[in-house]
């Protein structure tokens, strides 16, 4: 295949080029961080390397030739909901890539909302010295709801910080650094246990809404939900009035329904809410970090051998 075309949409796309140039210099590449750039050159293309939010109907009907997307991203719904794509391309995700600074971001979260970090904030802000006896994460419990890589990077830190995690998905295994691993119908029951109830899981038919009135009301009084997966799985205005109401003790947010959150989303000024915007997946060393994977599976489809590639969906 020493005619294929790899297109690059991305803001990091120089780096992503120069990883797959220095293994597979016989392929052309078109690398660029505009999507205009893209949609020029997108029927030249037989691979498409990007983040699902970069793609929209008109780049997808552009891509009449294209067999193959990299998604740059553990998510590839952002992929899926274009229509205009062509049929039966081989689709891979970026899974594994950067559970680190997932696990990291969920610990934020956490610690901010444990330790209420807001009301630090604000009272250095008024030069004002206030102490009040300060929660802690050792001895509590965290129900992680997917347990995918991302999930075990997480829970191997829960375990390092004395909490107990129990997992909740839809095929119960087994899996490392997880006290409990309790199927999708256990969800309910497990939130009765859960001091942070954080959300890692797909966003799919069966997990749109998933977090309804009656879900939220199901976490353990005094109790934190984190949701860092996808903005769908939250009722965002039942969130809301459970905060409002104090049923729930607070919440963190870095996926939302609408991106960016619209400046007159009530969400900004609901109570004990913590706002991040869609961060948990970056770092300054991103674009390193997915490169092998792009090269990897690059190098398997080169070879003829697309069922060798890495996070291939279904």
């Amino acid at each position: 295949m020493s005619d294929t075309t790899l297109l690059i949409l991305d803001r990091d796309a120089e780096i992503y080029r120069r990883a797959v140039a220095a293994a597979y210099p016989q392929v052309r590449i078109i690398a660029t961080t505009s999507k205009d750039e893209a949609l020029a050159a997108a029927g030249e293309a037989d691979i498409l390397a990007a983040v699902g939010h970069a793609l929209d109907e008109p780049l997808g009907a552009a891509l009449r030739g294209l067999k193959w997307v990299q998604a740059l991203s553990t998510g590839v719904d952002g992929v899926t909901r274009i229509q205009s794509l062509p049929k039966d391309i081989i689709l891979t995700s970026a899974r594994g890539a950067h559970g680190p600074q997932m696990a990291e971001m969920a610990f934020a979260h956490m610690l901010s909302l444990t330790r209420q970090v807001p009301r630090f904030v604000h009272n250095q802000d008024n030069r004002r010295w206030e102490r009040w006896p300060q929660a802690m994460l050792h001895g509590k419990t965290v129900v992680i709801v997917g347990t995918g890589f991302i999930a075990g990077e997480l829970a191997a830190r829960c375990k390092a910080f004395g909490l107990t995690v129990k997992g909740v998905t839809h095929t119960v295994r087994p899996v490392e650094h997880f006290d409990e691993i309790l199927p999708r119908t256990a969800l309910k029951a497990a939130l009765g246990e859960a001091d942070y109830a954080i959300l890692l899981l797909p966003l799919d038919d069966s997990s749109r809404n998933l977090f309804d009135a009656e879900m939220i009301a199901a976490i353990k009084p005094g109790g934190f939900l984190i949701n860092l997966a996808r903005g769908g799985i939250v009722d965002e205005g039942a969130l809301a009035r459970a905060l409002q109401s104090g049923s729930l003790a607070g919440a963190g947010l870095d996926v939302f329904a609408a991106e960016p959150l619209p400046v007159d989303s009530p969400l900004w000024a609901t109570p004990n809410l913590l706002i991040t915007p869609h961060v948990g997946g970056l770092s300054e060393t991103y674009a390193q970090q997915v490169s092998p994977i792009l090269v990897a599976n690059l190098g398997a489809y080169l070879a003829g051998r697309p069922q060798d590639m890495i996070n291939r969906w279904a």
